[in-house]
């Protein structure tokens, strides 16, 4: 069967021990008895879980719409499928198909805060105001900006304004010993900021939190030069180092950097996107250091012949535990000046609905509300719906 533009389709593939039924519009379309392979049985997580994008570079990117995507713990029936298929958000449908039972998952719409990635958060600086020289962290642990030298809080920012350096004199500094808000047995933290160069210093840093220059994290956009490159380096004297590397950040540009430390694992993500990725640092972690750092720097190095940062910072966070990859992906996109979203409730409420010839499997939607069945059976079954067109509701 050919799959045409401009049409909308219902495709469902699903498993139950070694068969696996390719369903499209309701209708068995292919069957494959003697499927060894079953997503339900991995080991290990699948770490590229995409919607339009294939994990082979070479292959072409899904253009049109896609819909309804689900995925249940079991093996729907034929006519579970069928159902499914002529299912309509809202409406009643027929009693052609009998009765089937199904549990069913509900989950009511609550608003979401800060895109959901607040969990953990131990420091957030978002430089929307300035009183007395100090930039309030957002969290109410208080590890607040303090404004140093000429440094401002200015228009033009990421969102709304930012921490404005001048590259002479002006930096912020938070008070000694954040590290030591890190949970040291986790051994695991997080740290993402957004940042635009007004001019490329090469090491000038957008953040250093150092200890005399032998236990230390540090982010430099720049290490000077056409072929230089970006660094973020984690030191713990004698024990350690870890120099994470990236072709230069160019000036006038805005970037979202963020590094992430899970045990032994550094990564450093550039606009979301994972680009240097280090299994084997030991001993440096800064949620390990044990002391203070006591010099916490944004816009300064605590190395004096280093050049100011010169530009704005804004968005600064601290995180106690390692973000996913879908937790920094979601970050960049995030607009925290924009108007709460409603979404899916993380607490769902279970019931029980009856399905009854053409009517649905799950119980109608009121709104966008998500709905997912459930029953818990070593089998998967995936039902979406794709169009290379968008439909009109």
């Amino acid at each position: 069967m050919f799959i045409d533009e401009n049409e909308w389709y219902h495709v469902v593939v699903s498993q139950k021990g070694s068969t696996v039924n390719f369903y499209i519009n309701g209708e068995l379309a292919l069957s494959n008895e003697n499927c060894i392979n079953n997503m339900a049985t991995y080991d290990i997580p699948l770490e590229q879980c995409w919607i339009g994008k294939s994990a082979t570079a070479s292959d072409a990117m899904y253009f049109g719409a896609i819909d309804d995507f689900r995925l249940y713990n079991r093996a729907l029936t034929a006519d579970e499928v069928t159902a499914l298929f002529k299912y309509t958000p809202g409406l009643a449908t027929s009693n052609t198909l009998g009765e089937v039972k199904i549990d069913i998952v509900e989950k009511e719409p609550i608003v979401e805060v800060d895109g959901g990635i607040v969990d953990d958060l131990v420091v957030y600086l978002p430089f929307d105001g300035v009183e007395n020289g100090i930039s309030a962290d957002a969290t109410g642990n208080g590890w607040n900006a303090n404004l140093m030298g000429s440094a401002t809080i200015a228009d033009g920012g990421k969102f709304g304004s930012a921490l404005y350096l001048d590259g002479v004199d002006a930096y912020a500094q938070i008070k000694e010993g954040v590290n030591l808000a890190l949970d040291p047995n986790k051994k695991e933290w997080t740290v993402s900021v957004w940042f635009k160069q007004d001019e490329a210093r090469g090491y000038a840093r957008i953040m250093d939190f150092n200890n005399t220059n032998a236990t230390f994290f540090y982010i430099a956009p720049s290490t000077g030069g056409s072929e230089g490159t970006y660094r973020a380096k984690i030191n713990n004297g004698p024990r350690d180092t870890v120099d994470m590397v990236g072709k230069n950040l160019n000036a006038d540009e805005w970037y979202m950097l963020t590094v992430v430390q899970n045990g032994d694992a550094v990564k450093v993500y550039v606009n979301g996107e994972l680009v240097t990725v280090n299994e084997y640092c030991v001993n440096a972690n800064m949620a390990t250091y044990g002391e203070p750092l006591l010099y916490c720097y944004l816009g300064k190095s605590a190395t004096e012949s280093d050049p100011m940062f010169v530009g704005m910072i804004d968005e600064f966070r601290l995180y106690n535990r390692a973000l996913s990859a879908s937790d920094i992906a979601t970050l960049y996109k995030l607009d925290p000046n924009a108007a709460p979203v409603e979404g899916p409730a993380e607490t769902p409420t279970v019931s029980t609905g009856t399905v009854t010839g053409g009517a649905p499997i799950v119980s109608p939607k009121t709104s966008d509300t998500a709905i997912t069945a459930v029953v818990v059976c070593m089998v998967a079954c995936v039902a979406a719906v794709i169009s290379t067109k968008k439909r009109s509701r």
